[in-house]
């Protein structure tokens, strides 16, 4: 082993350029490993986002489908039963009960402009209604007008509040809760198709729709 101590200032001077020369030529590969990184995974996630979306619209159009033909069957069993099918949600499932298809639909809350008329008009009720001995009482029924995080009102609150106003009997509270109970609105959001069948044993199992489920 050399020992640098032992080395002319020339030899040494040769040893540092060595050193810097070996130590450029590293960097430079690591900044070339990181650019075909970086290029690699650009056409990684572009090829995969179109099989994605490809696969999306696919999905898309065969939910569409689907519904189309669930669709036919309920107006053909509206037709039969002479009734108005306002079902959620649907189980479709052959004779022998071994494949059943879910369709259906999601509902969420919604409130109209008048929701704030009648929140004001509870409020003022209550605030001429608070004394010392029905604090808590008052507390109560504000609870029941605290909104979500989303700034929206929960239904079965305001269920709960009705029946408060009617055991209270005051007609002026009746009031201004039926203004707020008049606002709600359900609304139909997103809707769905499920699978399930049985497997060999006799199982029910769901058949994976998702990615996240496969």
């Amino acid at each position: 082993m050399v020992d640098i101590n032992d080395l002319k200032p020339e030899q040494l001077a040769a040893l540092e350029r060595q050193i810097e020369a070996k130590k450029k030529a590293e960097a430079e590969s690591i900044a070339r490993e990181k650019m075909s990184y970086t290029q690699l995974k650009d056409v990684t996630v572009e090829k995969v986002f179109a099989r994605l979306q490809k696969a999306s619209v696919e999905l898309e159009n065969l939910k569409a489908e689907l519904y189309s033909e669930f669709d036919a069957l309920l107006g053909l069993k509206s037709h039969l039963y002479g009734i108005k099918d306002t079902q959620q949600s649907h189980n479709w499932t052959n004779a022998d009960g071994s494949v059943t298809i879910i369709t259906g639909f999601n509902t969420i809350d919604a409130w109209d402009d008048t929701k704030s008329v009648g929140i004001a008009k509870v409020n003022a009720w209550l605030d001429n209604q608070v004394t010392e001995e029905n604090k808590k009482f008052v507390s109560l029924i504000r609870e029941l007008l605290k909104p979500t995080e989303k700034g929206d009102l929960k239904a079965n609150r305001i269920l709960d509040l009705q029946n408060q106003a009617d055991i209270i009997g005051d007609q002026e509270l009746i009031d201004a809760v039926k203004v707020l109970r008049e606002s709600h609105r359900t609304v139909r959001s997103a809707t769905y198709i499920r699978a399930e069948y049985k497997d060999a044993n006799g199982e029910r199992r769901r058949l994976p729709l998702s990615m996240s489920s496969v």
